[in-house]
């Protein structure tokens, strides 16, 4: 009988807290799929809606782009066949921003929220029904923070010293955004 199952992994290369605190944490997905049955399966796809438009690697070895929509066509797998793939997905300064405006997953009170992703997998064998699903979240940590610095001076004075009426005082204020959420 036929039987398809599929994986999913997230790590982010270099990083070691896994955990996506800064634009350069790109994440490496990794899509697993067997053919656990005891026929070869054919036509064997998977979707995965952050592979859209980007570079598949099969063993380290790039084999092909995912089409617009995600869909990466793995075509036959022979009976306890395993087959694993992997695309980098490139983490931006919006995506930040957007899950740091999450409350949590699925009704969860999450500190910090999550970049969350999931493929589907399907094979045209007759006697396989059905598309299966699996599930990858890296977690977003979010570190708003703002800086400010004041500072005066007395434009013409030598000495520094509010001495004389003339004396203006001009107050220089820098505001910086030292964490890794824009701030509003």
């Amino acid at each position: 009988s036929p039987e398809l199952t599929v994986t999913k992994g997230a790590t982010i290369v270099g990083d070691d807290d896994g955990k996506v605190d800064a634009i350069s944490d790109d994440i490496t997905y990794s899509i697993t799929v067997e053919n656990t049955g005891n026929v070869t399966l054919n036509g064997v796809t998977w979707t995965d809606i952050k592979a859209a438009n980007t570079d598949v690697y099969l063993n380290n070895t790039f084999v092909a782009k995912a089409d617009a929509s995600g869909t990466f066509t793995v075509g036959a797998l022979g009976v306890d066949a395993v087959k694993t793939y992997t695309f980098v997905y490139d983490v931006t300064q919006t995506m930040i921003n957007d899950a740091a405006k999450e409350t949590g997953d699925f009704g969860g009170n999450d500190i910090n929220p999550d970049i969350d992703n999931t493929v589907t997998a399907t094979a045209s064998n007759p006697g396989l029904t059905g598309t299966l699903t699996a599930y990858a979240e890296v977690e977003v940590i979010k570190s708003p923070e703002l800086t400010v610095t004041k500072g005066a001076t007395i434009v013409g004075d030598d000495d520094g010293k509010v001495d004389a009426i003339s004396d203006d005082i001009t107050y220089s204020i820098t505001v910086e955004n030292t964490g890794n959420v824009t701030l509003n």
